[in-house]
């Protein structure tokens, strides 16, 4: 098939034709890229502190340290996705003010880049959580660090080629489909895997729950039965103090409830994803059907809603990640997912 380079746009913008419709609508847009890319750029503030708070002991938590460049990679893409040429937009909204100096080419890898950013970020948040928990939620041989990799790999490779092939040569739109594909499939696998994983540990956590309120019980009755009638000496109540359990089931359940928030959120945030995927592919643009220009609010409620999406998966990769407590050691919320550094 040779390059259409004067093929239709696979992926087009609203087309305007009522001037002063557009310049209303245009208000509502300019509020979206600033909004969202401010917030963006802040996400990507955030882990960069995080990583200088850390010093030299970032490099030893190699989870700890890959989460958040992923997150600091993707706030960069799309912060300079929304600033410099908002989807492509540089040319139909120019009489605005809305130039640009960047490539299709750039643009539309920006834009791209961001998918591969958040499935490999939420791989390794679930890897992390099965690791520290011991749950069994998928197969050993799908946990090997060899396969993750080459799988985030070509998710990179595919999203690259693509975007710079349609960029060059408009009539290529089957790789965007081959392209959103893998992002729907990989990412409703990530899903299923959350959701089993969070499942799981809801699971155990209620049994656990279970066996400490009968071994609390056990020791209280035991503690009554033996020092009736009898004054407990200074050293017996040091023993007490030192063989109660509460401290040590309260830290559990607190983080516990931290790693299950964790799942929950990247679960229900994943399937909205993997969702407007969908709907993209078959609804909002309509890469099967026949070349159309989208309806413009539809457009900018479905970007904006995207886009909300995507920030809420940022703000729980922070969430992660979060930064030690002032004097140097982990909070209690922070110690069980960080005790799952996964090596690579």
């Amino acid at each position: 098939m040779p390059c259409q380079v004067d093929a239709a746009v696979p992926e087009p913008n609203p087309h305007w034709v009522n001037s002063s419709a557009t310049h209303s609508w245009f208000i509502v847009f300019q509020f979206h890229i600033y909004f969202f890319a401010t917030c963006f750029g802040c996400i990507g503030i955030y882990a960069l502190v995080s990583i200088v708070d850390h010093g030299r002991r970032v490099f030893k938590k190699r989870f700890f340290l890959a989460i958040n460049f992923l997150l600091i990679f993707f706030a960069v893409v799309r912060t300079a996705f929304l600033i410099y040429d908002p989807y492509e937009s540089g040319n139909g909204l120019q009489r605005f003010g809305n130039d640009t100096h960047l490539l299709p080419v750039t643009t539309r890898v920006l834009h791209g880049l961001g998918y591969p950013c958040l499935t490999s970020a939420f791989t390794l948040i679930f890897l992390a959580i099965i690791n520290c928990v011991k749950v069994k939620a998928v197969s050993k041989k799908v946990q090997h660090p060899a396969l993750i990799i080459s799988i985030i790999t070509l998710h990179f490779a595919i999203v690259i080629s693509a975007d710079t092939t349609v960029a060059f040569c408009g009539g290529y739109k089957d790789l965007l489909i081959v392209c959103q594909s893998f992002f729907i499939i990989w990412g409703a696998v990530i899903c299923v895997s959350y959701l089993i994983c969070g499942y799981r540990i809801l699971s155990f956590t209620k049994c656990s729950h279970k066996v400490l309120a009968v071994q609390s019980a056990t020791v209280s009755t035991s503690t009554s039965s033996t020092t009736a009638g009898i004054m407990p000496n200074s050293s017996y109540v040091r023993l007490r103090k030192k063989s109660s359990i509460a401290p040590k089931s309260t830290a559990v359940c607190t983080s516990v409830k931290k790693i299950t928030r964790i799942t929950m959120y990247s679960a229900i945030l994943g399937m909205c994803c993997v969702i407007m995927n969908i709907y993209s592919l078959f609804g909002i643009y309509g890469v099967l059907a026949p070349p159309h220009f989208p309806a413009p609010w539809p457009w900018l409620m479905y970007q904006s809603l995207f886009r909300i999406v995507e920030l809420g998966m940022a703000v729980v990769m922070a969430y992660t990640t979060n930064r030690p407590s002032k004097n140097g050691t982990l909070s209690s919320k922070t110690t069980a997912i960080r005790t799952a550094d996964w090596k690579v």
